[in-house]
Protein backbone atom coordinates (compact mmCIF):
# COMPACT_ATOMS: atom_id res chain seq x y z
CA UNK A 1 0.00 0.00 0.00
CA UNK A 2 0.86 3.22 -0.82
CA UNK A 3 0.87 6.58 1.12
CA UNK A 4 -2.21 7.99 -1.00
CA UNK A 5 -3.64 5.13 -0.98
CA UNK A 6 -3.93 4.77 3.27
CA UNK A 7 -4.39 8.07 3.45
CA UNK A 8 -7.91 7.39 1.10
CA UNK A 9 -8.47 4.69 3.78
CA UNK A 10 -8.33 6.48 6.17
CA UNK A 11 -10.82 9.37 5.05
CA UNK A 12 -13.09 6.60 3.85
CA UNK A 13 -13.64 5.22 7.08
CA UNK A 14 -13.34 8.41 8.99
CA UNK A 15 -16.03 9.54 7.20
CA UNK A 16 -18.15 6.64 8.02
CA UNK A 17 -17.49 6.89 11.61
CA UNK A 18 -18.57 10.48 11.47
CA UNK A 19 -21.77 9.95 9.53
CA UNK A 20 -23.05 8.00 12.55
CA UNK A 21 -21.86 10.77 15.02
CA UNK A 22 -22.86 14.12 13.57
CA UNK A 23 -25.20 15.73 10.61
CA UNK A 24 -22.56 17.63 9.29
CA UNK A 25 -20.15 16.10 6.89
CA UNK A 26 -16.60 17.02 8.15
CA UNK A 27 -13.65 18.04 5.64
CA UNK A 28 -11.00 14.90 6.24
CA UNK A 29 -7.37 16.14 4.76
CA UNK A 30 -4.25 14.51 5.59
CA UNK A 31 -3.59 17.18 8.17
CA UNK A 32 -6.51 16.62 9.92
CA UNK A 33 -5.88 15.46 13.68
CA UNK A 34 -9.05 12.94 14.25
CA UNK A 35 -8.86 13.25 18.16
CA UNK A 36 -8.38 17.23 18.07
CA UNK A 37 -10.75 17.49 14.70
CA UNK A 38 -13.37 15.67 14.43
CA UNK A 39 -16.86 15.81 16.36
CA UNK A 40 -17.19 13.24 18.85
CA UNK A 41 -14.02 11.31 17.85
CA UNK A 42 -12.43 10.54 21.47
CA UNK A 43 -10.36 8.10 22.58
CA UNK A 44 -12.94 4.87 22.44
CA UNK A 45 -13.49 5.91 18.65
CA UNK A 46 -10.06 6.02 17.86
CA UNK A 47 -9.51 2.35 19.11
CA UNK A 48 -12.68 1.34 17.56
CA UNK A 49 -11.61 2.16 14.05
CA UNK A 50 -8.08 1.10 14.50
CA UNK A 51 -9.76 -1.89 14.51
CA UNK A 52 -11.58 -1.49 11.58
CA UNK A 53 -8.29 -0.12 9.51
CA UNK A 54 -6.06 -3.07 10.52
CA UNK A 55 -9.02 -5.54 9.48
CA UNK A 56 -9.03 -3.60 6.32
CA UNK A 57 -5.56 -3.68 5.85
CA UNK A 58 -5.48 -7.88 6.53
CA UNK A 59 -3.41 -7.15 10.05
CA UNK A 60 -3.69 -10.06 12.42
CA UNK A 61 -6.57 -9.96 14.91
CA UNK A 62 -3.69 -10.70 17.36
CA UNK A 63 -1.92 -7.29 16.59
CA UNK A 64 -0.47 -5.89 19.45
CA UNK A 65 -1.73 -2.18 18.19
CA UNK A 66 -4.60 -0.88 20.04
CA UNK A 67 -4.47 2.69 18.66
CA UNK A 68 -3.18 4.23 15.40
CA UNK A 69 -4.44 7.67 16.18
CA UNK A 70 -1.66 8.34 18.81
CA UNK A 71 2.31 8.45 19.44
CA UNK A 72 4.54 8.49 21.83
CA UNK A 73 7.40 10.76 22.36
CA UNK A 74 10.47 10.20 24.40
CA UNK A 75 8.69 10.83 27.77
CA UNK A 76 5.99 8.64 27.69
CA UNK A 77 3.41 11.19 27.10
CA UNK A 78 0.69 10.22 23.88
CA UNK A 79 -0.06 12.81 21.70
CA UNK A 80 -2.64 12.78 19.12
CA UNK A 81 -1.30 12.13 14.92
CA UNK A 82 -2.77 13.59 12.28
CA UNK A 83 -3.74 11.40 9.44
CA UNK A 84 -0.66 11.74 6.95
CA UNK A 85 1.31 10.43 10.08
CA UNK A 86 -1.50 7.53 10.70
CA UNK A 87 -1.13 6.95 6.92
CA UNK A 88 2.95 6.32 7.24
CA UNK A 89 2.33 3.50 9.85
CA UNK A 90 -0.62 1.97 7.73
CA UNK A 91 2.03 1.78 5.01
CA UNK A 92 4.47 0.39 6.87
CA UNK A 93 2.36 -2.40 8.48
CA UNK A 94 0.64 -3.09 5.33
CA UNK A 95 4.26 -3.63 3.44
CA UNK A 96 5.26 -5.65 6.98
CA UNK A 97 7.92 -3.24 7.35
CA UNK A 98 6.92 -2.49 10.75
CA UNK A 99 7.91 -4.22 14.35
CA UNK A 100 4.68 -3.97 16.41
Amino acid sequence: MDHKSAVDLLIRILNDVQEGVSDEKERITGRTCPLQDLFNFDSLASVMTTGQILEEIGEDEDSKIQNLFVAEDSNGKLYALTINEIAKTIVELSNGNMEE
